[in-house]
């Protein structure tokens, strides 16, 4: 851009002295902005080189000797179906399952997180799904290609922001269609990893199987009751310290009729891949795994969730347990309290 700026000023230069000032003045504009948008850019694009951070304040790091059944599992997992064994693996108060490389001293450490309300709520049987189509994104490379394209994200990020500063220059919104452009490539591009892990999926647990886990994990936050932060706003009323959200939440689930599940099902269906979702929706990935609406309303009103016991994998799991459910339950009732002290600053008075 650099250069760009140094040819069309030149070209500015000659146009003004040999044939029309209005028109060299008009690319001098131009010229001017375009320096400007370089120099900005320029500060910017350090973010390139900054160190990439994969840290989650969300995420926790038992040892290994913790989670033996859980490494157990994961390890049958991938001999049966030849997919990559996983350097580490953590667990996560709030995702279901995911995957990424971190950076270590010899290179990089496939990392395969486990989210607690995966193990509160999944049976062994569709926790292994889960297992397989994480480690199927190991095995399709998509780990490497999101940690190559980390850095080209951030600094895509910088520059949006710097771009949002300079709302009048044309050439900032040429810059910022290429980035919509890509990043509706990248969305795509991942929905099509996804449908390719759920593959991995179906093949240690069927399609019946991999269909069911689809709906419970899709459907259950069309139910309001049966939603994470709907239970940790529960317990954050009742003001008990004393709690698990996780097997309040399964305890809920399991008193969900089936007609409540269907309905939640068919509101799931309705809703449709956008252009920049990195999930394709819950009908895309139906039919990708050949399960059409109907057969999975049938199979929302036949959910059911066995009981499941996460201290089968985790030897310290109440603690974990314990420790996560006083943190959302203590968040909530700082948010609750934070409002209400906005409603006494505008009421002017206590609420």
């Amino acid at each position: 851009m650099g250069f760009a700026t140094y040819l069309l000023g030149r070209w500015a230069w000659t146009i003004a002295y040999e044939y029309s000032i209005t028109v060299g003045l008009i690319l001098a504009g131009l010229t001017f902005s375009l320096g400007i948008m370089t120099l900005m850019l320029a500060f910017v694009c350090i973010a390139f080189f900054l160190p990439t951070d994969t840290s989650d304040s969300q995420e926790l790091r038992p040892s290994p000797r913790v989670m033996k059944g859980l490494l157990r599992l994961v390890r049958q997992v991938a001999r049966k179906q030849s997919l990559p064994i996983p350097d580490e693996v953590r667990l996560h108060a709030t995702s279901t399952a995911h995957v990424y490389e971190e950076k270590t001293q010899n290179g990089y450490a496939k990392i395969l997180v486990i989210g607690a309300p995966a193990l509160a709520s999944l049976d062994r049987k569709a926790l292994a799904g889960v297992v397989a189509h994480e480690l199927g994104h190991f095995a399709g490379g998509d780990t490497k290609l999101l940690r190559r394209t980390a850095r080209w994200h951030r600094t895509m990020m910088h520059v949006e922001y710097a771009l949002m500063q300079m709302p009048w220059n044309p050439l900032g919104w040429m810059i910022r269609l290429y980035h919509w452009l890509f990043k509706a490539a990248w969305a795509k591009e991942q929905r099509k990893r996804e449908v390719l892990a759920d593959e991995h999926e179906v093949e240690v647990v069927g399609a019946k199987q991999a269909a069911q886990t689809l709906i419970a994990i899709s459907t259950i936050n069309e139910m309001p009751w049966s939603r994470l932060s709907s239970v940790a706003e529960w317990f954050a009323v009742m003001r008990t310290r004393d709690a698990s959200i996780f097997r309040e939440q399964v305890r809920r689930a399991r008193q969900t009729t089936s007609a409540q599940w269907q309905d939640a099902c068919r509101r799931a269906l309705k809703q449709k891949t956008k252009s920049f979702d990195s999930h394709p929706c819950l009908r895309d990935r139906l039919r990708a795994i050949g399960i059409s609406p109907k057969q999975a309303i049938a199979l929302a009103g036949k959910l059911r969730h066995d009981q499941s016991d996460p201290a089968d994998y985790i030897d310290d799991w109440d603690e974990i347990d314990n420790a996560i459910s006083a943190f959302f339950i203590d968040l909530v009732q700082q948010n609750q309290q934070a409002k209400r002290d906005m409603a006494a600053v505008i009421l002017g008075r206590h609420v």
